[in-house]
């Protein structure tokens, strides 16, 4: 009896899916169009095909068994499905250096955050891509019905071909997020059934917050200083993604020039925090001195009154200092200038207009020129008479393919740029009367269960300060104090018992750490914990954020409406 084949339209359909996501993810690994991601690209398919023949077969069996009429339900079913995973795998390909850099749950992101990121990517190349994609899947299986016909022996062989590729395949965490989703999803129901921490997913509590039960995490602001600055020109660097070990190494190596440069006139903060792994929250506290227990990116209007709230640009504007924000992103990144409002302008570059300046243009959010594009902006507003602020949000290192795209890794290239912009001021005599701040705006986000992920570096550099060490815990919370005490005598934070911290937007993760050296971090969706506390004490840490949550939304109910976008005319594009 000779072995059936399976319904023809079906494998042609399955064969031309699985074609489409080989050939594709082939292509973006060998051109290098979003970095040199050749064999993880690979990975990806061997994984994504598994998950594609397996759901496929499991729809194709249900047919056969099933009754005539849900025959063409099934039918229907499969097509969809399997378009869907096609159309899925093939949307995170350009993202996989992304993605090996810090793995995503999908399961675990919010619908705003899904909302937020498809509002990147859309644009009319990928409109065009979405209808080519659709016409080759539907209509290749057409143009390829007399060439693909194989028996179920083939079949058989080449769905054994594909399972030991992805067994191979998976020698390290997954490379597809799909599959990286599921294998996480199942290894978290022993940790939802087995809870010994009593965990659930966070509310707000219904218990009413008193203020000063959180005046730690939402800072009223001091007076400023009766005293007059001692500074003409204030420069704070904020830079991307960097922990105080990783900039303390790089600083040790003796290629290293920065540090030789303010050796002898430098302060380092060793015991200093970041509370949130994304940038726009981490601004804002280190702005406003105003822990923000939400996702970055996706409903902002959960946080958006922070902006309106006394911060650091209108202190120093009411010392005496006009405040400038500046940035080599582009014009989409106005939309997350922290306390826009209060910016004498937002210095932002075009790349169009600057084309000797290496570009990054993956997306809206990613849409950049490197650092050294704004470096002589920054020299220009020292120059100016009168007391200036000036902060740079810095962009290198935000995307692993600006490690490709500059030649060097961000750490060496953040020790250029400083050096640099500290030769440049020396030359142009402005060196004496400026307080140089260094400060990153989170640490990285791989690990965001790991409390070293949020130590942070902070150095204060200019020519009357003797060269020390500060060993407080402090944190972004702290930072006007910190600078307000080098500017004008103020007197220097006391430390906190502790402070709590957000991870990053794609998987949320809260916690806290202690003076003492404790910690907690769990992932509200999966439940995981990491701490260094007795288990019995990690439940009243969940219901104090709890209350914080309850705190922070009463406070945004009584803010008030905030406006979404910077002020006309505020905005600069160079």
């Amino acid at each position: 009896m000779t072995p059936r084949t399976p319904h023809p339209y079906a494998l042609r359909f399955t064969v031309c899916a699985l074609l489409i996501m080989l050939v594709t993810k082939a292509g973006f690994g060998l051109t290098g169009a979003f970095g040199e991601t050749v064999l993880p690209n690979l990975s990806s398919y061997f994984q994504d095909a598994v998950l594609v023949i397996a759901s496929a077969a499991l729809l194709l069996l249900l047919e056969r068994l099933a009754p005539a009429r849900f025959k063409p339900a099934l039918r229907g079913a499969f097509v969809a499905w399997v378009s869907l995973l096609t159309a899925m795998s093939l949307a995170y390909t350009p993202f996989i250096p992304d993605f090996l850099r810090q793995r995503i749950n999908i399961f675990s992101l919010d619908p705003s955050t899904i909302t937020f990121s498809l509002g990147l990517i859309v644009s009319p190349v990928v409109i065009v891509s979405i209808v080519g994609f659709a016409v080759l899947l539907f209509g290749l299986p057409i143009l390829l019905a007399a060439r693909i016909r194989p028996a179920w022996p083939w079949l058989l062989a080449a769905c054994v071909l594909q399972v030991a590729l992805f067994v191979a395949s998976m020698g390290e965490p997954a490379v597809s997020p799909l599959v990286y989703s599921l294998v996480d999803e199942a290894s978290s129901v022993g940790r939802r059934v087995h809870n010994p921490y009593h965990l659930g997913k966070l509310e707000p509590s219904a218990k009413a917050a008193k203020a000063n039960d959180y005046a730690f995490l939402f800072r009223p602001r001091p007076p400023l200083p009766s005293q007059p600055p001692r500074y003409s020109r204030v420069v704070l660097l904020v830079m991307e993604s960097v922990d105080y070990d990783l900039l303390m190494s790089r600083f040790s190596d003796p290629a290293a020039d920065f540090p030789k440069r303010v050796k002898d006139h430098c302060i380092s903060f060793t015991n200093y925090r970041c509370l949130n792994l994304e940038s726009y929250t981490g601004m804002l506290t280190l702005l406003n001195g105003v822990f923000i227990p939400y996702r970055a990116y996706g409903d902002d209007s959960t946080f958006s009154f922070v902006n309106t709230r006394d911060n650091l640009a209108r202190d120093m504007k009411r010392g005496g200092f006009t405040p400038w924000f500046v940035s080599s992103y582009g014009a989409w990144q106005a939309r997350f200038v922290p306390d826009a409002p209060d910016w004498e302008a937002i210095v932002l570059k075009d790349p169009a207009k600057n084309p000797g300046y290496v570009a990054m243009d993956s997306n809206g959010m990613e849409r950049a020129l490197e650092d050294d594009a704004v470096l002589e902006d920054v020299v220009d507003l020292c120059r100016r008479p009168g007391r200036t602020f000036v902060m740079q949000e810095m962009v290198c290192g935000h995307s692993p393919v600006w490690t490709e795209k500059v030649g060097i890794e961000p750490l060496a290239y953040y020790d250029r740029y400083f050096t640099k912009l500290y030769d440049r001021l020396k030359a142009e005599s402005l060196l004496e009367g400026t307080l140089i701040a260094i400060t990153s705006d989170h640490g990285p986000r791989p690990n965001p269960t790991d409390p070293n992920s949020y130590r942070l570096p902070l150095l204060l550099v200019a020519t009357d300060l003797a060269a020390g060490e500060e060993r407080g815990f402090l944190s972004h919370l702290d930072f006007a104090d910190i600078l307000w005490s080098r500017i004008a005598g103020s007197p220097t934070p006391k430390e906190s018992d502790r402070i709590f911290l957000v991870g990053s937007t794609v998987g949320f993760v809260y916690g806290m750490i202690g003076r003492d050296g404790t910690y907690a971090l769990i992932d509200d969706h999966t439940f995981r914990v990491r701490t260094n506390l007795p288990v019995d004490a990690v439940r009243p840490f969940h219901e104090a954020f709890e209350g914080y949550l309850s705190f922070f939304e009463a406070q945004r109910r009584a803010a008030g409406p905030v406006p979404q976008e910077p002020p006309a005319g505020r905005v600069i594009l160079k």
